[in-house]
């Protein structure tokens, strides 16, 4: 049976949803970005086409409270279709070594992810990943990523994929066909000279002091031993340095490249700064040549943690922390010298990484 009075709360009632329901929308538009607002006004026409239908069901005689009902229904239905699916990553394309210039008409497609259809960067470098089925958290793998005449610098978001987020952008790195492979070989050639200059200087100076009787026969093919290994294990290294080097982007650090440069050179010197071996295996002549050697250890360790988690490269970054945390743990107590403050450090930092 009609009540007026239940028609009056029920109206009401109604009111103060859809008011709700516009303040929200206001919200969202008034606080997206440019291309974002469009989208959700674009959204919202068959919204304006639906308020009319209490007019046609009105037309046709239908009761006001059916047809208000009906609209209130259908309005909530299709807001809420419309908030249920979907996840979208932001992104934005520049140019490495450019002071951040954008590439716009970079093609951008992920056949691994048939949930996701193709795009691709607008003026400002920007474009936007519609996932209906990929959820935040989810590890996304298989990106292609194609602009004519340009390579992609950061291809581990290809090998090693990348965690879908709606808070992060995705920063996409791209430089001119052909240069990352000039600065390989330019930095290969400058790590390969450094690397020799360092033998050659060592092995100087260990005939000189062989020579003035400073040092014996068995220490000094002890010494040049080690010289020969350090030679080797650089050597082992060089083509990855080179080629991290010459996929450095220097607008994503506010180190000078001639101080990553010093710093690659520097850990080339050091054995066990490959995250595959272990600390036991650095080589030292006596206990404080350790301890010192440690040392070296650690603070390499914390600058490439601390230059790979400035590149968003968290996965490296972590592996020299918990190298450096490892070492710090070996030398504690050594000879006297105490690294708490130091362990304590890395925990936390190792911890803010992993969450």
């Amino acid at each position: 049976m009609f009540s007026l009075q239940n028609y009056i709360i029920e109206f009401h009632l109604s009111r103060v949803i859809i008011k709700n329901i516009g303040h929200m929308i206001n919200y969202f538009i008034e606080t997206s970005s440019k291309p974002f607002k469009n989208h959700i006004i674009l959204s919202f026409f068959p919204f304006l086409r639906l308020i009319s239908l209490p007019l046609c069901l009105n037309k046709q005689k239908v009761p006001m409270r059916r047809s208000f009902t009906l609209t209130l229904t259908l309005v909530l239905l299709f807001l809420l279709n419309g908030m249920k699916a979907q996840t979208v990553q932001y992104g934005r394309v520049v140019e490495i070594n450019s002071k951040g210039k954008s590439l716009s008409n970079v093609s951008i497609n992920i056949p691994s992810a048939p949930d996701c259809q193709p795009t691709a960067s607008n003026s400002d470098g920007v474009f936007r990943l519609v996932f209906n089925e990929h959820r935040v958290g989810d590890v996304i793998h298989g990106i292609h990523i194609d602009k004519y005449g340009y390579e992609l610098v950061n291809h581990h978001i290809v090998h090693e994929g990348w965690t879908l987020t709606e808070k992060d952008t995705l920063r996409i790195v791209m430089a001119p066909k052909g240069s990352i492979n000039e600065a390989r070989t330019r930095y290969y050639n400058y790590l390969e000279e450094a690397y020799l200059s360092r033998f050659d200087s060592t092995t100087n100076l260990l005939q000189e002091q062989l020579a003035q009787q400073q040092i014996s026969e068995q220490e000094y093919q002890a010494f040049m031993g080690k010289a020969v290994a350090d030679l080797e294990t650089a050597f082992q290294h060089i083509d990855d340095y080179a080629d991290q080097l010459a996929r450095f982007n220097q607008d994503d650090s506010n180190l000078p490249i001639d101080v990553v440069l010093n710093a690659f050179i520097d850990l080339s010197a050091i054995p066990a700064s490959n995250p595959d071996v272990s600390v036991a295996n650095v080589s030292y002549s006596d206990e404080f040549d350790f301890l010192f050697k440690g040392m070296d250890f650690i603070e390499i360790c914390n600058f490439f943690g601390n230059f790979y988690l400035d590149l968003e490269r968290k996965d490296i970054a972590l592996s020299y922390y918990q190298l450096a945390l490892q070492m710090c743990e070996t030398l504690d107590g050594y000879q006297g010298t105490s690294f708490t403050s130091q362990i304590e450090q890395l925990h936390s930092t190792i911890n803010k990484i992993n969450k």
